[in-house]
């Protein structure tokens, strides 16, 4: 049974070493996965948007860091409690999804890309995108509406 057991987990551990995620290089704006051209990153605003296309220059995905300042958060790590978040928009469908980043740059926007399949070749990948926006939602602009809010205190006499 030992040896049965054995055997099996150093087939697994084989298994997950050549399991590995795409190698993602950039060339400019030219985003390379496994040695391959497969988009365009293009950073605007200050390096604040990201706009992704296919090869031949359509444009498919806008991606922009946006932030808020939330009370809640105030730690010693984040002095202001500013919340940071990157809006994706789906141009094609105009569909818009908001994730947390975990990095900033044209590398992570486009590990992003790849990681949440949104390109099928040159093309939105319907499937993907639907994915995305069902499961990251508009939370973090849902709170930046309900922070922007004034309390309201009613006093009945």
């Amino acid at each position: 049974m030992k040896k049965l057991l054995t055997i099996l987990f150093f087939s697994m551990l084989t298994l997950m070493t050549f399991a590995q995620k795409p190698k993602v290089e950039l060339e400019g704006d030219r985003v390379k996965v496994n040695g391959v051209s497969s988009f365009l990153v293009e950073s605007k605003t200050m390096g604040n948007q990201f706009l992704s296309k296919n090869l031949a220059g359509e444009l498919l995905i806008s991606m922009m860091y946006q932030d808020y300042t939330d009370p809640a958060k105030v730690s010693s790590a984040n002095k202001t409690g500013k919340v940071v978040y990157i809006e994706v928009t789906f141009l094609g469908s105009g569909n818009v999804a908001e994730f947390a980043p975990l990095g900033i740059g044209k590398k992570m926007i486009a590990k992003q890309v790849i990681e949440n399949e949104f390109l099928n070749g040159d093309k939105i990948n319907e499937t993907g995108e639907i994915n995305f926006c069902k499961i990251y939602g508009r939370k973090y602009s849902a709170e930046r509406a309900r922070l922007s809010q004034p309390d309201v205190i009613i006093i009945n006499r």
